[in-house]
């Protein structure tokens, strides 16, 4: 089945109409990306940029550098990335593309962890690659430029590199000026 684009359902309710939004990316598209809102139980309502990739499919949110506009570099904010990946199965596929060459994974399970624990890769297994050599390791806490969370007491990797990521103690192969890309995408 392909979607050719998102509807919003309107209930009718006393005081007006209340969206009735999804709570996940499309499973199948027919554009590269869709902007849809989404909703979950306690949380206001939000944007979301979903890609459709040939070799991998539909359905995956986008995670890129940055925070900024949802159509271009777009990202939704650890929250709410603990709370999709904690309240249904998720997988995740990374990509980085270095001028020598890019690195791809895609990992089975992914769970991200709350505040309390660094927002730390709770659960990283099923990987199609070697996740050691992007230094993506389970129990690995965010690190941003105001929260060194990286294990190295001689570098913010998050701060020299110019974004947010789940970097280990060593030097990442993620340079700076480099693009990373992070989807996640619902497996039920």
């Amino acid at each position: 089945m392909i979607l050719k684009a998102v509807f919003l359902f309107l209930i009718p309710v006393s005081l007006g109409y209340v969206e009735d939004l999804p709570d996940r990316c499309p499973s199948a598209q027919d554009e590269l990306f869709v902007y849809p809102k989404i909703q979950f139980p306690g949380l206001e309502p939000f944007q979301v940029r979903c890609y459709s990739d040939g070799e991998f499919g539909s359905g995956w949110m986008e995670y890129i550098n940055g925070f900024g506009h949802v159509e271009y570099q777009h990202f939704i904010g650890l929250e709410k990335l603990h709370i999709l990946t904690n309240r249904k199965p998720h997988e995740v596929f990374i990509e980085i593309l270095n001028y020598e060459r890019g690195y791809r994974v895609r990992c089975e399970n992914f769970v991200v962890g709350d505040r309390s624990e660094g927002y730390s890769l709770k659960r990283l297994d099923g990987c199609s690659e070697d996740t050691e050599s992007l230094q993506l390791i389970q129990g690995t806490k965010f690190s941003t430029f105001d929260r060194d969370l990286d294990g190295s007491p001689d570098h913010n990797w998050a701060k020299e590199l110019g974004l947010g990521f789940w970097f280990s103690a060593g030097k990442p192969i993620l340079e700076k000026r480099k693009l990373l890309y992070l989807f996640i995408r619902r497996k039920d």
